[in-house]
């Protein structure tokens, strides 16, 4: 499908970034254009899994990547951000019942993996869906301030970065529940 074609352009370093730049605006013009086609179960997957059960866990897949310079666009964008950016279109766009389980799943291994670009990776995946999945996850604080805590704690300084992006997405998007419940 043209969504699975995307995300493999998106995920293939050797193709240059300006060819991937243009598969993961196709796959974020799918997400807000033809939702639909994401979240239905999809053939060439199975009858019963929806395609962006597939692309998602790839999408965070790619943000524990690192693009050799060469691969970045004029602007400085790389494929993490890209990647980045188009999960934060699949969180506005799709209903956050696709969106946030395979994220949270992606958390948990990589937390468990020890990895610093593993967890810095899905630190900053959780980042990039807070906005648009604030209503799901604004019920899973409790989940989320110890990662964010873990994070900030963290030898590494990639994976405290990405925690501090992860505190702030949680401060702007889940007031007043945060507020009202952990502070």
């Amino acid at each position: 499908t043209v969504a699975e074609l995307a995300l493999h352009t998106a995920g293939t370093a050797a193709l240059g970034i300006d060819v991937r730049t243009q598969a993961f605006h196709a796959l974020s013009t799918l997400a807000t254009a033809h939702p639909d086609l994401l979240v239905s179960p999809h053939p060439s997957v199975s009858c019963t899994t929806p395609l962006c059960a597939v692309l998602i866990p790839a999408l965070c897949n790619l943000t524990t990547l690192t693009d050799p310079p060469s691969n970045y666009t004029s602007d400085g964008q790389d494929a993490v951000t890209l990647a980045l950016e188009t999960l934060s279109t699949f969180a506005c766009s799709l209903p956050e019942s696709h969106v946030v389980p395979p994220v949270l799943a992606h958390v948990s291994s990589a937390m468990s993996s020890g990895n610093a670009a593993q967890v810095a990776g899905a630190l900053r995946n959780l980042a990039a869906i807070t906005e648009g999945a604030a209503e799901r996850l604004v019920t899973q604080l409790a989940e989320l301030l110890p990662l964010v805590s873990q994070g900030l704690g963290s030898g590494e300084g990639c994976v405290r970065q990405a925690a501090a992006a992860l505190a702030a997405e949680v401060a702007e998007h889940l007031q007043p529940d945060l507020a009202e419940q952990h502070l």
